[in-house]
């Protein structure tokens, strides 16, 4: 009975970590580590992903998490930045607080750079009633919002 339920509970294990697994490594072509090497030279830790029809570095830019975008043609298209609460500048903290927002409400924020737009930052918000994301610019001027 025991080793029923142990393997049971390995197997359920085993399942979550494949699930958690949807995406795989890839190998890419040199133009991808030279697209990835010229924006951003001190990038380490890098893995490659395909992400629908882009290709993902997923890496550490300045100690930070990382995902950079490239199209098929190596061209960049997007750059996540993983912040931390601390990592925001004063003026969103302080637009968040204004908004009722704490850092226990916050789930995740990325700042966003993409070809000829100003930056930006999504910052997810998590509720007890509904989690929804909120966009935000560097002045702390809420975008948009979406559930």
């Amino acid at each position: 009975m025991k080793i029923k339920s142990f393997l049971s509970a390995f197997i359920l294990m085993l399942s979550m970590f494949f699930i958690g697994c949807d995406k795989e490594d890839i190998a890419v072509k040199g133009e991808f580590h030279e697209a990835l090497s010229s924006k951003y030279p001190a990038a380490t830790n890098i893995r490659w992903e395909k992400d629908g029809k882009y290709y993902v570095a997923d890496c550490y830019v300045s100690g930070i998490e990382t995902e950079v975008k490239f199209d098929k043609n190596a061209q960049w298209i997007k750059s996540e930045f993983n912040l931390s609460y601390d990592m925001l500048p004063e003026t969103i903290k302080t637009s968040l607080t204004q908004m009722g927002y704490n850092r226990i409400n916050i789930d995740d924020i990325d700042l966003i750079y993409e070809p000829n737009k100003e930056e930006f930052y999504e910052i997810e918000i998590e509720r007890i009633e509904n989690d929804y994301t909120i966009y935000m610019n560097k002045e702390g001027t809420l975008l948009s919002s979406r559930p």
